[in-house]
């Protein structure tokens, strides 16, 4: 056989597959110019005219089976003492090799394969075909994913005339059904107890029944439970339905076996189809699209990456829909790239523009590049000197924005630690923080009058505080006592201040129902001056490094109102208290 260069019109290319039946090759069909797969019968098969009538009623059967997962037959022969028969070329590794491969496949991915070789057995089904040999072998998975079902040559026709004698067990012992075993006829449902053998290889990377021998397979699809497949109990439930030992209890249909296990493997709730119910057959069109989105790739278990099984089939009307789409875009482009070379063209942006005379004078002769019509001259520029005046330190993370108050008095820093911090620029102290935000300072800014200063933060908020300048800076109200001041008390204690002779105290409100409330306390004394029912008094701050006494904050009272009726911050000399304090009170 290997020295045969043609068998009728087909030319032999290589071989690509031997069994006991006999060859396969690749070979060409010169006359369709396209590739088939040549099976041709062993010789010393040949003689036989039962094994003869057992190939051509396998030619004969797939002939008559057209689905597009099914390997199609174009011709049955004989040239001299060759028996041959030419079907469709598959270029791709048969399921067996893939799981060999693998070990075991993605659920998606074996789902997407059952559904082909489903909805293929369901044709063939009803139309009387029984395969009577489903196995892996027997499935091709084309390198475009396309999966098909192949060698019919041990098929039947419900009612046909049978080319196998009576009680002579025929098929592959690990996929076939207990009724076999037994002696008994078979039937679709033998088919599908094949198909749930299938079903269990790919999930699990191995046959649920094996053996030293055929015939302790056979008592163990007879006899045995079907292993756990360790993919949770509603999996192991469809396939004990799958492969019952009474073929009335499976699935009476391969897709509906499917569908009932991809409703296991993702979770939804499987129904046990009994038998009277009848189950819709999947369409070839929809079987073919639903393997097309599966995977191919190598996988392993439940976690694995899911790729495409199978590459879409070339729908017509989306390839016109797609270059009337690629046609306007083309034109778009094509219109786009015009439109600026008209442009450039006009522009010659290359070009220098005309524009106003100029004169370019040397820096150094006093003049500037100026208009010709508006001479000017400059003095000289002096040399540039920059001196750091003083750093500014108090904020514990980065500060992402500084303002000045319009008069340039004062500095404010929003910073990344929540928080606003005003700096007095004549000797850079910090005079006041603000508190509020719960998530980093982005920007500050004053208003231009300087009234009021804007802070915007991460917290989705921006606040606006009131600011006086010197004067105050405020959001919220300043703390006050729960019940009305009847009294303010400074208490003095402490040695006087070094350099203002102020001792360091506190004031004290007495409240209305006896107790007495400390107001404010004061690193340096307080200067308390009265008038009337309002009380105020001066926070004196210290700076030894500069050995002197600085004003700092002044309040203003309201005993009767029992709160702060004004207040200052940052002051470089006393407030004016007379207009204040000295009024008559009622």
């Amino acid at each position: 056989m290997a020295e045969l260069r043609a068998i009728g019109r087909y030319q032999l290319l290589q071989v690509i597959g031997k069994g006991g039946m006999g060859v396969v090759y690749l070979a060409r069909d010169p006359i369709l110019q396209r590739f088939v797969a040549l099976k041709v019968l062993a010789p010393h098969l040949a003689a036989d005219e039962t094994v003869v009538a057992r190939f051509i009623n396998e030619a004969r059967i797939a002939a008559s089976l057209q689905h597009p997962n099914i390997v199609t037959v174009y011709e049955a022969g004989q040239d001299g003492d060759l028996v041959f028969m030419a079907m469709e070329f598959v270029d791709g590794k048969d399921l067996a090799t893939l799981l060999r491969q693998k070990g075991r496949l993605h659920p998606d991915e074996a789902i997407a394969i059952l559904k082909a070789i489903a909805s293929a057995l369901d044709y063939a089904h009803q139309r009387g075909v029984i395969h009577r040999d489903v196995k892996p072998s027997n499935v091709l998975v084309s390198e475009d994913g396309i999966v098909k079902l192949m060698d019919f040559g041990i098929a039947r026709v419900i009612g046909g005339e049978r080319h196998t004698k009576t009680g002579v067990l025929v098929g592959t012992p690990e996929y076939m059904a207990p009724e076999l075993w037994e002696g008994k006829e078979a039937d679709k449902r033998a088919d599908l107890y094949a198909l749930g053998v299938m079903a269990y290889e790919m999930l699990t990377g191995e046959v649920p029944f094996t053996g030293e021998t055929p015939i302790t397979v056979g008592y163990k699809h007879v006899h045995g439970e079907v292993p756990r497949s360790g993919l949770g109990e509603a999996v192991d439930e469809v396939l004990k339905v799958a492969m019952a030992k009474e073929r009335e209890r499976r699935f009476q249909s391969g897709m509906a076996l499917v569908t009932a296990l991809e409703g296991a493997l993702t979770g939804k709730a499987v129904a046990l189809t009994p038998p009277e119910v009848s189950v819709g057959v999947q369409s070839p069109a929809e079987v073919v699209r639903e393997a097309q989105r599966a995977t191919s790739a190598p996988s392993v278990g439940m976690g694995a990456e899911k790729k495409p099984i199978a590459k879409q089939e070339t729908n017509p009307f989306v390839v016109l829909i797609v270059a009337i789409f690629a046609y306007i875009a083309f034109a778009l482009i094509v219109a786009l790239v015009m439109a600026l070379i008209g442009w450039l063209l006009h522009e010659k942006p290359w070009k220098a523009r005309s524009r106003e005379p100029v004169i370019e004078v040397p820096l150094s002769q006093a003049t500037v590049t100026i208009p010709r019509n508006v001479p000017q001259t400059v003095q000289p520029p002096s040399s540039l000197t920059v001196t750091l005046v003083r750093t500014l330190t108090g904020h514990i993370l980065g500060v992402n924005s500084v303002s000045f108050s319009p008069d340039g008095q004062f500095l404010a820093l929003g910073s990344s630690d929540d928080t606003v911090k005003i700096w007095r620029v004549s000797d850079g102290k910090e005079v006041r923080t603000l508190t509020g935000h719960t998530n980093l300072v982005r920007s500050v800014a004053f208003s231009h009058d300087g009234q009021f200063l804007a802070s915007g933060s991460d917290d989705n908020t921006v606040k606006i505080w009131r600011v006086s300048l010197p004067g105050s800076v405020s959001q919220r109200p300043r703390e006050k006592p729960s019940l009305p001041i009847r009294a303010l008390k400074v208490w003095v204690e402490g040695e006087k201040c070094e350099f203002c002779g102020e001792k360091h105290g506190k004031v004290f409100a007495l409240l209305s129902d006896g107790t007495v409330k400390m107001l404010t306390d004061f690193g340096t004394g307080p200067k308390v001056f009265e008038g009337g029912y309002k009380v105020g008094w001066v926070d004196y701050a210290t700076d030894p490094e500069q050995g002197v006494c600085r004003l700092g904050s002044a309040y203003l009272y309201d005993v009767r109102e029992g709160k702060v009726v004004d207040e200052w911050v940052s002051l470089s000399e006393p407030p004016n208290w007379a207009s204040e304090l000295l009024e008559s009170n009622p």
